[in-house]
């Protein structure tokens, strides 16, 4: 129904969009190269890699950041954490920051 959306950005201003798009937008690593890639395609389906591994796994753990460009750079001390992911509804909203693994497993908690 679009109450609550969820956007992981894996490649950002290439084949993905940099820019918020949901209630809350993750920003994985930056949002623009994910760690373990060497083509756009590859960190480009890491969205979807994540999101799948997050439906087996509870999720992945992100920090709320204030801005777009803090979640960009890792710099995220807003205060607060929320799940990516996950089959359980959620009620967040803002811009979150983590850092994943180079390959599967991916999340780090």
């Amino acid at each position: 129904d679009g109450a609550y959306t969820e956007v992981i950005h894996t490649n950002g201003g290439d084949s993905g969009w940099l820019n918020p798009l949901g209630r809350v937008d993750f920003y994985p690593n930056g949002g623009r190269r994910m760690p373990g890639c060497s083509t756009s395609l590859c960190h480009h389906n890491r969205a979807y890699n994540y999101m799948a591994e997050s439906l087996r796994t509870g999720g992945f753990t992100g920090r709320r950041c204030e801005n777009l460009n803090n979640a960009l750079n890792g710099n995220c001390n807003a205060g607060g954490t929320l799940r990516m992911g996950g089959a359980n509804p959620k009620t967040g909203s803002g811009l979150y920051h983590l850092v994943t693994n180079n390959r599967q497993p991916f999340s780090r908690g």
